[in-house]
């Protein structure tokens, strides 16, 4: 058997086989068929289709939009929480400083050691002719100074 007695063998193999599936007393048909005229006026009717298909995409558009946007403000909410939260516990801080600063038991210890003593009484003074005060000695004038290095008025 040559070659081509084979590839003859089999191509009618295979039609044999095709004639089990299709049944010949069915006429065949073509399965294109020819679309019909556009009726006048169906055009108008695919107008609102469309409209509508535009608004949902643009509404679509519009939430995707308003999402992004309020994750936006929701980061920015979280940093200005953030930084209430951090004032808050500086400000709790700050008070905890001035209390333990002005506290009696200091400002009494800061005054000894400025040379001060305690008031032993009251007196009274009068005074009737006004004086021009003489310049501070050196060493009030570096009890003076604060921390900055700048003379206290």
């Amino acid at each position: 058997m040559t070659q081509a007695e084979a590839l003859l063998s089999e191509e009618e193999y295979i039609t044999d086989e095709l004639s089990l599936l299709v049944d010949p007393t069915e006429p065949r048909s073509r399965h294109l068929k020819v679309a019909p005229a556009p009726q006048p006026g169906s055009r108008f009717k695919r107008v609102p289709v469309a409209v509508g298909i535009t608004l949902t995409v643009m509404a679509l558009f519009g939430i995707v939009a308003a999402n992004v946007v309020m994750a936006q403000q929701s980061f920015s909410l979280d940093e200005t929480a953030s930084r209430h939260r951090d004032a808050v516990r500086l400000n709790a801080e700050l008070r905890a400083e001035v209390a333990g600063l002005s506290s009696p038991e200091r400002i009494v210890a800061e005054a000894e050691a400025l040379g001060m003593v305690p008031a032993t009484g009251f007196e009274f003074v009068q005074g009737t002719k006004r004086s021009t005060p003489a310049p501070a000695s050196d060493d009030a004038a570096k009890t003076l100074r604060d921390t900055s290095g700048q003379a206290r008025d």
